[in-house]
C-alpha cells in the first residue's frame, strides 16, 4: 500500500515562500525514502504552484482546514506534516490521532503543535517541552536547507578577491516593501567600486524604482542557482527568515533586519554566536558596513536529521495502524 504523506503548507505574498521552500526539501527526502507526497494548500493565490507541479507532487486545494478530515478518509495517509503560521482546530488533530496518523509540526508554537507526535524547532527557539505531548526536537541539525548548498560541484568557482558584492534580500516576496529603502541606504554607505546584488520579484511594486537606483545595483529575480550567486557575495543584508541559514552555509556574515519581536528574539541567537548583527526596521538608516562580525567562523551545517528522526519514530510504533500499513515496506 502507498505510504501517503500529507504536507499542509502555504506560500503567498503575505507570508512569503520560506515555509513551502523548506517543505519541498522535506518532501524530496521523503520521496527518496519511498513516501508518496500530497501538498494541502489553503491559500488562493496559487503562489509557487508551478514549483510544486514541476516537482511532480500532487496538490489538493482546500477551502478550510476541516477538509483535511475528508481527504484523510479518502486517501488514508500515514503521516500529516504541518508548516503553517496559523493554528489548526483541535478537532482535526484529535481525528488524526484517533486514526493513528503520525502528526509532525515544523517550527510552530501554535496550539496544534502541542498535540503532534513530533515537533521540530531551530536551535534559537524558546520551547517549553513540558507543554508538548509528543517528542520535541530542537537544534540546528533540524534546519531544512536546500541540498544545492551541500553540493560544491553545483557552484561556480570564484576567487576570494572577486567576492566583492553586497547582497540585499528582504524575503522572497518582500511583503513589507523594505528593499528600496535598504538598497538606497547601502548605496550611500558604500564606495563606488562596491556592487550590490538585490533579489526582488519582477512583479514587486518597487521593482522599477530599485532598478533605476544605480548602475552599481544588479537586480535579480528567480535565481536558479543561489549557491553560485552567493559565491560572489562578501556581506549580506537579509530579512530574518530561512535565508539566514543559506548565508551561514555559504560563509557570509549578515545584517538581519527584523520586523517583529519574535524575529528579534530568534535573531539574537545568531548575533550572540557572531554570525550576524540584528537591526530593527526603524534602525535601517543606521546600517554601516563596519558593523558586520569581524571574526566570522560559520558552523558546519549538515543535511537535516528530520527524515531519520521520523523513520526512527515510525519503526518504534509496533502496535499502531502505521506499522501495520508499513510492515512490508519499512
Amino acid at each position: 500500500m502507498d505510504r501517503i504523506v500529507f504536507i499542509r503548507c502555504d506560500a503567498n505574498e503575505r507570508i512569503g515562500r520560506g515555509h513551502l521552500t523548506r517543505c519541498l526539501v522535506l518532501a524530496d527526502e521523503l520521496r527518496e525514502s519511498g513516501y508518496k507526497i500530497t501538498f494541502l494548500r489553503k491559500d488562493k493565490s496559487f503562489f509557487m504552484q508551478d514549483v510544486i507541479i514541476k516537482s511532480k507532487y500532487k496538490v489538493e486545494h482546500i477551502d478550510e482546514d476541516y477538509n483535511i478530515i475528508e481527504l484523510a478518509k479518502k486517501n488514508l495517509p500515514i503521516m500529516f506534516i504541518a508548516d503553517i503560521p496559523e493554528d489548526i482546530p483541535y478537532s482535526i488533530m484529535r481525528y488524526l490521532k484517533q486514526q493513528e496518523i503520525v502528526t509532525v509540526s515544523i517550527d510552530s508554537t501554535q496550539a496544534y503543535s502541542r498535540h503532534c507526535d513530533l515537533c521540530f524547532f531551530p536551535q534559537h527557539a524558546k520551547v517549553q517541552s513540558s507543554l508538548y505531548r509528543g517528542n520535541v526536537h530542537v537544534g540546528i541539525e533540524y534546519t531544512l536547507i536546500r541540498p544545492d548548498f551541500f553540493k560544491d560541484n553545483n557552484s561556480i568557482s570564484v576567487l576570494e578577491t572577486e567576492k566583492q558584492s553586497i547582497l540585499v534580500m528582504m524575503g522572497g516576496t518582500d511583503p513589507k516593501n523594505l528593499t528600496y529603502d535598504v538598497t538606497s541606504t547601502i548605496l550611500k554607505l558604500t564606495t563606488q567600486d562596491e556592487n550590490i546584488i538585490v533579489l526582488l520579484p519582477k512583479g514587486h511594486t518597487d521593482y522599477e524604482k530599485v532598478k533605476s537606483l544605480s548602475s552599481r545595483v544588479t537586480l535579480c529575480s528567480d535565481v536558479e542557482n543561489m549557491p553560485a550567486l552567493l559565491k560572489k557575495v562578501k556581506l549580506s543584508i537579509v530579512h530574518f527568515g530561512t535565508s539566514v541559514y543559506e548565508m551561514l552555509i555559504s560563509a557570509i556574515p549578515s545584517i538581519l533586519i527584523c520586523s517583529t519581536q519574535d524575529d528579534i528574539d530568534s535573531a539574537k541567537w545568531f548575533e550572540k554566536k557572531g554570525y550576524a548583527t540584528v537591526l530593527k526596521l526603524e534602525e535601517i538608516s543606521s546600517i554601516d558596513k563596519y558593523i558586520f562580525p569581524s571574526e566570522f567562523i560559520p558552523p558546519r551545517l549538515k543535511k537535516a536529521n528530520i527524515i531519520k528522526t521520523i523513520q526512527d519514530y515510525l519503526v518504534a510504533q509496533p502496535n499502531n495502524k502505521v506499522s501495520e500499513r508499513n510492515e512490508k515496506t519499512l
